[in-house]
């Protein structure tokens, strides 16, 4: 029983400097990058301010021309090109009816191959298939991409309050192993700390940079370039296979940004079942989900 013990006490205590160490390096790495975009966007800000006083320095060069009645030619070809902007409107309205039909077709068929009897009143925190799945097309895929964000940033406050997060500003970091039936680990991390750089900042290098601040190839960098897929205005997807883990992954992680005056929300989740990819996956997915709040 004593050596048991003691194997069990040195495994642990390797196991707490394996992740202080990976948790050091890891924060490095996000000031780094933090850094590194705080430069490059003051490099824009002054570039943006001197392409603005050179316009304004040949504006002031530019000699007023005098004013003259415009011909009868010029105000045909004005009234044309409202006409043909007009049909080009009429076009694409018709156009934006077809696909709306088209789209609520598709979401009718999502729904009622997977229909089954629900309570009256939806659990928000019930796992379902609507939380984890993206059809192929376009409209449809936006529309599950804005539910499942939004499904995530309505339990944010519901998740912190969860796993019990200390009132700003108290740093914070440990995590919690659960070991369950047919070797599945489940792994929770809290996470609370201030940096120097502002929200926006923080939120385009946590968004950006997503799979290496949550180490999902382990400690090695992965190449935003290659991983980023269909970014808008607040959501992207990040597709990668890891290489470095002792078994290889299919990371396949939505994110969705929620930005206020005094607040930035980042949620992220696996999308386990994905239409638009059609070759196999043969590679096993981790249930991720993800809550970062920036105040």
């Amino acid at each position: 029983m004593t050596r048991d013990s003691t194997e069990a006490t040195s495994e642990e205590e390797r196991v707490r400097k394996r992740v202080y160490f990976r948790e050091r390096k890891r924060i490095l790495r996000i000031k780094q990058i933090a850094d590194r975009q705080d430069l490059e966007g003051t490099i824009m800000e002054l570039t943006e301010r001197l392409q603005m006083l050179q316009l304004r320095s040949r504006a002031l060069r530019t000699p007023p021309t005098p004013l003259s009645y415009l011909q009868w030619k010029d105000v045909a070809a004005a009234i044309q090109e409202g006409r043909n902007e007009s049909i080009a409107d009429h076009r694409k309205l018709n156009q934006l009816v077809f696909v709306s039909k088209s789209t609520i077709e598709s979401m009718k068929r999502w729904v009622e191959s997977s229909f089954a009897p629900v309570a009256a009143s939806l659990d928000p925190h019930r796992e379902s298939w609507r939380h984890s799945t993206l059809l192929a097309p376009a409209e449809t895929r936006n529309l599950g991409k804005e539910w499942i964000v939004l499904q995530l940033y309505h339990n944010t406050a519901a998740m912190l309050a969860k796993f019990d997060f200390p009132p700003h500003p108290t740093d914070l970091h440990d995590a919690t192993f659960e070991f369950e039936a047919e070797q599945h680990v489940q792994y929770q991390r809290r996470w609370q700390t201030g940096f120097p750089q502002d929200m926006a900042t923080m939120l385009r290098v946590f968004r950006d940079h997503f799979p290496s601040i949550c180490l999902l190839d382990e400690l090695y960098p992965v190449s935003t370039s290659q991983t980023i897929r269909e970014p808008n205005t607040w959501t992207q997807l990040h597709q990668l296979e890891t290489h470095h883990h002792h078994r290889q992954e299919w990371v396949n992680a939505l994110t969705g940004q929620f930005v206020s005056d005094d607040r930035c929300v980042l949620v992220a989740r696996q999308i386990q079942q994905d239409d638009s990819i059609t070759l196999p996956i043969n590679h096993p997915q981790r249930n991720m989900l993800y809550w970062y709040d920036f105040q």
